[in-house]
């Protein structure tokens, strides 16, 4: 198999995982319902408080999957210019600075 990528489709991709990382974050969960049952109030805010934690970690992990997919891009820039013009010297790599 054999997947042609290009550094415009690579680029492309970040914001809208950083948009469903916002949305995930917007979500809000409804508080627990009075239950007559104390256990299962119990059980039922304990529910929802793990759904508001796994929502929060999938959201930092599409910002993660954001960042990743730019460095990405600037690789493949990086790759693009360099087989471009084959004799020219390599493109520095950013630094940690420059991609917290």
């Amino acid at each position: 198999m054999r997947l042609e990528v290009s550094t415009e489709s690579v680029a492309g991709v970040a914001d809208p995982v950083r948009r469903a990382a916002a949305a995930l974050a917007a979500v809000s969960l409804p508080g627990s319902p009075p239950v007559a049952d104390l256990a299962a109030g119990d059980a039922i805010a304990a529910l929802l408080s793990v759904a508001g934690e796994s929502l929060a970690a999938c959201s930092a992990d599409l910002r993660s999957v954001a960042v990743l997919v730019e460095v990405a891009a600037q690789d493949y820039r990086r790759v693009e210019a360099r087989l471009s013009h084959p004799g020219s010297p390599t493109v520095p790599r950013p630094s940690a600075e420059t991609h917290p």
